[in-house]
């Protein structure tokens, strides 16, 4: 390395180390000065610190568009904007001019599902965190592909090309000139006590006409992650809190709004509804919806006041179409409290008095109807007493 391009990264480190105190310092503050529980805001200095461990990963190791490789987008305690404990999310980044092959072999999920993304026209790139690191940004999908579209041998091992051109045979994937990643699903169905989200399909990727090895990192590169470090690190902490803000200030219930979770890159197969929850002591909230449509999947879960699924290690805080118990005329009740009811679907808060609710759909054979929430007495439920309402 020569003496002037250590000069110019010993600038940069300097740079960086007062630029993530002073981010750190700004998020830290935002965090502590939040009304509500004290639960908040002790989860939001966790969060914040997640969010900073995984921008370092993403910042760091995924600088080389020549040799990509699948790494987690989430894991069980590191948490995007209401990840589910029934999939897996693995994110590759790649030059939406290259070509690339995916070689893989299922696992035990359910079904995987691949699809290449990246910046709407226009918009800026802040990579998966999308407007949490950049209200500007907007996600476009720019190809899919489901498992039971790809072609298997007996051992389950697949290819995939992943192209601008469709190949001449074989499973494809498009790219487009602003495609910047590949997402990769895996579904599990039943619960994560169960299956706990092990084997995912086992994949690689590798660039075609690329060299044989990569080349060592250069100093322009690490002063590149080192900037993205900086932009993200409390950015996305901070936007977790003001879009929370978002859905309390609707109040208690469900929306079908799509636009947010179009604009954030969310699974193109997806119908989401969202909503704020909130418990005061002594009471429970009961969810209702009477004729819910057929789906390939689906899944009801929690998070806390900055977006995160509760700790499904523990908590039941979410079931699923494979879990949950229908009512006799096909509907569905579920019930959030602090404790259980001995009532069917159950969701535990984990300790939480707030945060939003997620439901997932998956392939709805018709647009999922909106639910409704109302506030009961736990004891009523706890004692078996019957409660009316809408």
């Amino acid at each position: 390395m020569s003496g002037d391009d250590t000069e110019a990264l010993r600038r940069a480190w300097e740079g960086f180390c007062a630029g993530l105190g002073a981010k750190l310092a700004w998020a830290g503050a935002e965090i502590l000065d939040r009304g509500g529980p004290e639960l908040d805001r002790v989860e939001g200095l966790r969060v914040l610190l997640r969010d900073m461990r995984m921008s370092v990963e993403r910042a760091v190791e995924h600088l080389d568009r020549d040799f990509p490789f699948f790494g987690d987008g989430f894991n069980d305690t590191y948490h995007l904007i209401g990840d589910a404990p029934d999939y897996t999310l693995q994110i590759a980044y790649v030059d939406g001019d290259a070509e690339y092959v995916i070689r893989g072999q299922t696992g035990t999920a359910d079904c995987f599902t691949f699809t290449s993304q990246g910046p709407a026209p226009g918009s800026p790139d802040p990579g998966v965190l999308m407007k949490l690191v950049d209200p500007a940004a907007s996600a476009a999908i720019t190809g899919t592909l489901d498992s039971d579209a790809i072609a298997m041998d007996p051992d389950g091992r697949f290819e995939v090309i992943v192209s601008r051109k469709r190949p001449a045979a074989g499973a494809w994937l498009p790219l487009a000139p602003n495609s910047t990643m590949i997402l990769v699903r895996n579904e599990f169905h039943g619960r994560f006590t169960d299956h706990r989200r092990h084997r995912p399909a086992k994949l690689t990727i590798s660039r075609r006409s690329s060299p044989e090895r990569p080349a060592p990192l250069r100093a322009a590169d690490l002063r590149r992650g080192l900037d993205q470090i900086v932009r993200e690190t409390g950015t996305a902490t901070v936007s977790r809190g003001r879009m929370f803000a978002e859905f309390q200030r609707q109040g208690v219930g469900f929306d079908a709004a799509q636009d947010r979770w179009q604009a954030g890159g969310g699974n193109p197969r997806t119908v989401f509804l969202s909503g704020f929850w909130e418990l005061s002591p002594g009471q429970a909230l009961v969810v209702d919806v009477d004729d819910p449509p057929k789906a390939s999947f689906w899944l009801l879960g929690l998070t806390n006041a900055w977006l995160e699924s509760l700790d499904f290690r523990f908590h039941q805080m979410y079931l699923n179409s494979t879990t949950a118990t229908f009512s006799p005329d096909g509907g569905l009740r579920f019930v959030v409290a602090a404790e259980d009811p001995g009532v069917p679907n159950w969701l535990d808060t984990a300790g939480h008095e707030r945060g939003v609710l997620m439901w997932r759909w998956t392939y709805p054979e018709r647009p999922p109807p909106v639910p409704r929430i109302r506030p009961v007495r736990l004891s009523d439920l706890v004692a078996g007493r019957r409660f009316s309402g809408p």
